[in-house]
């Protein structure tokens, strides 16, 4: 059994070359970090561990179910992370509306 698709490996793949592109320039590896110290900083690392106690308690519930697959587990580590970028669009970028 695969563990990630092909689609998914493409991402992969793409990620990891635009990361290596940030690397390389000096003023958007600043920016990178910048944004990498407001990601976690004080008050969002608060809201991550209890989205992260959150998630760990429903995905424990549905493991005791019978319809429970561990292939899921995937699919919510990939919904837990790309779910951050969408609460830290809602708290910081819609402020002003």
């Amino acid at each position: 059994m695969e563990i990630l698709t092909t689609r998914e490996w493409a991402t992969v793949i793409w990620a990891f070359i635009l990361f290596v592109y940030a690397m390389v320039h000096r003023q958007i590896r600043e920016a990178f970090w910048n944004v990498v110290k407001i990601f976690f900083g004080k008050k969002l690392r608060i809201l991550w561990g209890i989205i992260f106690l959150y998630v760990l308690g429903i995905t424990l519930i549905f493991y005791q179910l019978p319809f429970w697959d561990n292939a899921f587990i995937k699919d919510i580590i990939v919904w837990f992370v790309f779910s951050g970028f969408d609460i830290l669009h809602e708290c910081c970028f819609k402020r002003g509306r």
